[in-house]
């Protein structure tokens, strides 16, 4: 199955992260690059959590949603977001109707996250995800016809995806910025 191979120390390069193995077996050494690929796709976004039924709940009676962006040099932007909605249980689309800062931000620099919280919400938590900026597709039109049927006259101009990859405690005590998911 595999030849054998003597191999004293690899060096893997990923995220601005090195991760040595030091191993001489080379079944080992694949079967550890299998887990380091699961770990290096989480460092990268790509594993998403879902939501619990209380967590979608609270979103779904929160009417504005602060929602955080920053450029590549870590400069920060917060600004009101009135459409954010729940697609699924790890999936939020928000409609990019008159943003600026946040859109150029996202195109540098995906990462992305919202504040939940409201009178009605029994507490708060924040959601951090991945952007993706959507311009056109079934997925853009399905968004812009969402919001122009709730507001007409909406520009609509690009549908942010957010995949969700975590979710903080925000509420104040003991447990704040506790990882939740």
């Amino acid at each position: 199955m595999f030849s054998p191979v003597s191999l004293k120390k690899l060096d893997l390069t990923y995220s601005k992260k090195v991760i040595k193995i030091h191993k001489s077996d080379l079944q080992y050494t694949i079967l550890t690059l299998k887990y380091i690929n699961l770990y290096c796709n989480h460092l990268d976004g790509d594993t998403m959590v879902k939501l619990n039924e209380e967590m979608k709940t609270a979103f779904s009676k929160v009417k504005i949603f602060p929602v955080a962006t920053a450029s590549k040099e870590g400069i920060p932007n917060v600004v009101p977001i009135g459409f954010c909605q729940l697609v699924d249980d790890e999936t939020i689309w928000i409609s990019d109707n008159f943003m600026s800062k946040s859109l150029a931000n996202l195109e540098e620099n995906p990462n992305v996250a919202i504040y939940v919280w409201g009178p009605d919400t029994g507490g708060c938590f924040q959601i951090k995800g991945k952007a993706e900026i959507i311009s056109s597709g079934e997925k853009f039109e399905k968004m812009k016809a969402i919001v122009n049927a709730a507001k007409p006259g909406l520009p609509a101009k690009n549908l942010i995806e957010v995949s969700i990859s975590d979710v903080f405690q925000c509420a104040p005590g003991p447990n704040a910025g506790k990882k939740l998911l």
